[in-house]
């Protein structure tokens, strides 16, 4: 059958002779002279003018058969004949397009099929089901006739797949608007619905009046307005109770249950999507509420783990590809001449991060001020240690190599800070700062004449002190001139001759550090979760483990667990007195102890789990005592911390 189209055979002897049933004797004698005509022009037909075709042909009906296109009727007798599904399709379609017109004509039913016809041409489908499957969503081109099933015995409905189900609702809402259009009908489900919402007279007649008018107009309101949902439901089941008191239905009343099922199955889709939509709103509302909190910048993996603030996740309200299509669109969708409220920025790594832009300036401002920190300690053990050996660096001489020197470190050590100096977005984000400046408020000044500052102004450096800080290091007789330079010619090592490794070397290597120590770390969770010779160690040695686990996960590769709490110190104690301020870490740290205390009593030992401490830090910053403090956000990244902190140094 490759290069012959039996199927389109039949369906053109049935066309021609308008019949939905043929014969298998009919079939084979109008095959062999179709063959003998066109064997010149075809010749795969060959083998349907042997003396043998009937089996090739009854092979490529079971083939047939089996893609849904025909039924065979009696197959294994002589008498065999074959139902062709495309005729019955065209014919009830027809009926359905006369519906449209004519909204009076009763859906066709199952009981109308001629008898002749097999019921196994009909695929048999819930109606609620199929319809809400297929409302937004066309059916498949398969040429199918379906039997919609309906609850309380209602008939079944013939529906044909080349009618789609959006032309089923108007057509059911047609047929209700028909028997509301009546008087007597219309006083009757009127009243009854202004019964039962009193006080919602004008909004009942509204709805009324619309949908009675333009039934139509009804499909969009039904999809759109929330508050139709109600009336509608109410509708259908007054409808429907009056219809079902009488015990014997004629044709017409049978196609108006039909038709008032089939709304209140499309009523119930509308209504669930919308309040799915509604849901998905509200988790993007709060997915832009989580852009607020610390550390501010995220990855998308870190953009699908955020939750509620019931702690249920967000991903699963929305889909991914929702969160992807709407992340998408906040950071590109902007006013004209202006950014986006969220921008992306990428390190050397490769690594994408998402920021609010009004959070870009103060993360600059914070991570500097951590960077600073750990840019001076390295460069001056650097430039010590230099210092001993009788040395000099580039950068100690040269301010434009000190500048060279400076972005490097900060490359290695604070690799966001350095992505976000290096951004394309960061003019413009200053700029746009300047234009919407007020005369009271202050602004940090990262460019001058449109180019970004030095990295000394930024980190707030100066080379002439951090060498002198390396210089105050050194034993006393560095600084006697004849001494210094004798020992120098004995003490100065040759130049080394290995090469110095790249910014994006020590980067690599900082990552694949880090990655080693969380596979360091899993690795001690599975040795002491397998020792159970000691309990005691065991449970001790995998708490730890697990606790230095969480600590890659939160703290960067270029951070220390030290220098994260000391920066969120800044932010949640604002006190400006060092006595007062000193006694309240001290007294949020005491919380957190006594905390900690009764939690390990109970705590499994695999249990510590960065989840479970988000969960443990959550529960405590909402006690009244810490209720008090005003940056929770802050102080919630704080305890989170010290407590893998204070797990870290529990003792065997």
């Amino acid at each position: 059958m490759a290069n012959v189209n039996i199927s389109a055979i039949i369906k053109s002897i049935s066309s021609k002779n308008h019949v939905g049933i043929i014969s298998f004797n009919e079939l084979c004698d109008y095959f062999y002279k179709y063959a003998k005509k066109h064997i010149d022009e075809n010749a795969d037909l060959a083998p349907y003018t042997t003396a043998d075709f009937q089996t090739t042909l009854r092979r490529d009906l079971n083939m047939l058969a089996q893609n849904g296109e025909i039924v065979l009727i009696a197959p294994d007798e002589e008498k065999m004949a074959i139902a062709i599904v495309s005729f019955y399709v065209e014919r009830y379609a027809s009926i359905f397009n006369d519906i449209q017109d004519n909204p009076g004509i009763s859906y066709p039913t199952v009981d109308e099929l001629p008898k002749k016809v097999p019921r196994d041409i009909l695929s048999k489908v819930n109606a609620a089901d199929f319809i809400q499957a297929h409302i937004e969503k066309p059916l498949k081109d398969d040429c199918s006739l379906y039997a919609l099933e309906f609850p309380k015995g209602v008939a079944s409905v013939l529906f044909p797949s080349t009618i789609t189900v959006e032309s089923l609702l108007e057509s059911a809402l047609a047929k209700i608007q028909t028997l509301l259009a009546k008087e007597e009908s219309h006083d009757y489900f009127l009243k009854k619905l202004i019964v039962a919402n009193q006080g919602k007279e004008i909004s009942i007649n509204n709805f009324f009046d619309q949908f009675v008018q333009s039934p139509r107009d009804a499909v969009n309101a039904l999809k759109t307005n929330g508050d139709t949902f109600y009336y509608w439901s109410q509708l259908c089941f007054f409808i429907k109770q009056d219809y079902e008191k009488s015990k014997e239905y004629d044709q017409k009343d049978v196609s108006i249950l039909q038709a008032v099922y089939i709304a209140e199955f499309a009523t119930s889709f509308y209504k669930n999507k919308t309040q799915q939509n509604l849901q998905r709103d509200l988790a993007f509302k709060q997915l832009d509420s989580s852009f607020l909190k610390p550390p501010y910048y995220f990855s998308f993996r870190d953009i699908s783990k955020f939750a509620d603030a019931k702690g249920v996740p967000l991903l699963g309200q929305y889909t991914e590809q929702e969160l992807k299509d709407y992340l998408h669109l906040i950071t590109t969708d902007a006013p004209e001449n202006m950014l986006p409220r969220v921008l992306v920025f990428k390190t050397d790594a490769d690594q994408h991060y998402f920021i609010l832009k009004d959070k870009v300036i103060p993360l600059i401002v914070r991570l500097c001020s951590d960077a600073r920190i750990t840019v001076r300690e390295r460069m001056t053990n650097e430039w010590f240690s230099t210092l001993r050996k009788f040395q000099m660096l580039p950068e100690m001489k040269s301010q434009m190599e000190f500048e060279k020197k400076l972005e490097q470190e900060v490359d290695i050590t604070s690799p966001v800070l350095c992505a976000l100096l290096k951004s394309p977005f960061l003019p413009t984000i200053h700029f746009e700062m300047q234009e919407a400046r007020t005369p009271s408020s202050e602004l940090v000044n990262l460019f001058i004449n449109g180019e970004l500052i030095p990295y000394s102004e930024i980190l707030m450096m100066s080379r002439q002190e951090l060498l002198a800080d390396a210089k105050i290091k050194l034993p006393f007789w560095y600084s006697i001139p004849v001494v210094s330079w004798f020992m120098s010619l004995l003490f100065r090592p040759p130049k080394p001759k290995t090469p110095k490794k790249s910014p994006k070397e020590k980067i690599k290597e900082k990552m694949q550090k880090n990655e080693e120590t969380a596979a360091i770390a899993k690795a001690e969770v599975a040795a002491a979760a397998s020792d159970k010779r000691n309990p005691k160690i065991s449970r001790a040695r995998e708490l730890r483990a697990s606790a230095q686990f969480a600590e890659t996960q939160l703290v960067p590769a270029s951070s220390s667990i030290d220098r994260e709490l000391e920066s969120y110190v800044h932010e949640w104690n604002q006190l400006i007195d060092k006595t007062a301020r000193d006694n309240l870490v001290e007294d949020v740290n005491s919380l957190i102890r006594d905390y900690m205390r009764k939690v390990l009593r109970t705590l499994k030992s695999d249990g510590f789990t960065l989840d479970r401490i988000q969960n443990l830090a959550d529960t405590l910053v909402k006690t009244p005592s810490m209720q008090k403090i005003k940056n929770h956000d802050a102080l919630f990244m704080y305890v989170q911390l010290y407590m893998i902190k204070l797990v870290k140094s529990i003792p065997n």
